[in-house]
């Protein structure tokens, strides 16, 4: 959440990397939880409704009560009903990932960043039907199968984009960011992070930092040191990684070397105690449990108070300008998500404990809080 919020303050190119891990984590938990729940019930129905009724719980509450809020305060402020134009439908069916590719789309702060939970919503609805049909022994078949798969079809979305249909509001333009938006894209950061469950093999804290420092040596080629922005307005510290990677085919391949580096990281904290003992941290558990609150506002607020990001630019000028912003920013965001967590979340998250699977002991494995 703090790399997100870095890459939109234009201070750190690689910020959407915290984004990638999001998504692994995801593949890991969800898949950990559906394994649970099958393990307890022989029914599809029961399983589902359980499923569907804690994701519910979990994700629905805050994102619709932005929306709605949203929505009344347009009537009532012109800068937000221009904003909000035509993208409140889209984000109320979570297909804002795909309405970001259409000409329609224009950017908006109060919006752009609910693409990650459309894929992560898209990603809700079909996975608990494919561990379920294809189960606990067959499933790591499957999701070999969706490594292979991703790159290629990140491959053909960039080669045969637009569709062959009649839209005229899909360009060519945004053809690399399809790769990016696109749940297809994403499928191998679910499959890497839901292959966690089958690891056996105890990690080293070497693997993860001669990995992270392989993966940023073979993008140095294709995409330089990534230490200066990339264009004119991007932010610096890509380290060869900028978003949407247009150059030298990284579109293919960048995400699965990202997604890799994310489920070693993962799987390290998991089963390595010095490495569990940084994560664990106090306040960064503090920022955990309301890093969704975090996400869904910390946009908007942006919105709101870039007119003092706009005279600091004007009196100061340059970098120096975000850096005296980020300490008037960054607590305003984090009160509102405190009141967020305490007033909404914590009372409704208590409801998910009523449709909750006794879990299965794991001597072997960590107990992982998995609210999230």
């Amino acid at each position: 959440m703090l790399m997100v919020i870095a890459i939109h303050l234009s201070l750190f190119g690689a910020g959407w990397v915290g984004l990638s891990s999001f998504f692994v984590l995801s593949g890991f938990l969800i898949t950990r939880i559906l394994f649970d729940d099958i393990d307890g019930t022989d029914s599809l129905g029961e399983c589902l409704k359980r499923f569907y009724i804690r994701r519910t719980l979990r994700v629905f509450p805050i994102y619709y009560l932005f929306l709605f809020a949203m929505l009344v305060l347009g009537a009532f402020v012109e800068v937000v009903r221009v904003q909000s134009r035509g993208e409140l439908p889209w984000a109320f069916a979570y297909v804002y990932n795909l309405f970001l590719l259409t000409s329609k789309h224009h950017a908006t702060h109060l919006f752009d960043h609910l693409w990650s939970l459309s894929v992560e919503e898209q990603f809700y609805l079909f996975w608990p039907l494919v561990v379920y049909f294809v189960g606990r022994r067959h499933l790591p078949i499957v999701l070999i199968a969706i490594l292979i798969a991703s790159p290629l079809a990140r491959w053909a979305t960039v080669q045969f984009w637009p569709p062959p249909i009649d839209l005229p509001w899909v360009t060519r333009d945004k053809v690399y960011f399809a790769t990016y938006f696109s749940t297809l894209s994403h499928l191998d950061g679910f499959a890497f992070g839901a292959l966690l469950n089958y690891m056996r093999v105890r990690p080293r804290v070497w693997w993860i930092l001669a990995s992270i420092a392989i993966s940023y040596l073979i993008a140095v080629p294709v995409q330089g040191f990534g230490i200066s922005p990339t264009w004119q307005y991007a932010p610096p510290l890509s380290l060869g990684y900028p978003l949407s990677m247009p150059r030298g085919y990284q579109w293919v391949w960048g995400y699965t070397v990202i997604y890799f580096n994310c489920a070693l990281l993962i799987y390290t904290i998991c089963h390595r105690n010095v490495v569990q003992a940084f994560f664990s941290h106090p306040l960064l558990d503090w920022l955990g449990k309301r890093s969704y609150a975090i996400y869904i506002i910390h946009y908007p607020l942006l919105f709101a108070m870039e007119p003092l990001l706009q005279s600091l630019y004007l009196w100061i000028g340059g970098r120096t300008a975000v850096l005296c912003f980020v300490p008037l920013y960054v607590p305003v965001v984090l009160a509102s998500a405190h009141l967020i967590h305490q007033g909404i979340e914590k009372p409704i998250l208590k409801l998910k404990d009523r449709f909750s699977t006794p879990r299965r002991k794991r001597a072997a494995e960590p107990q992982l809080d998995v609210a999230g």
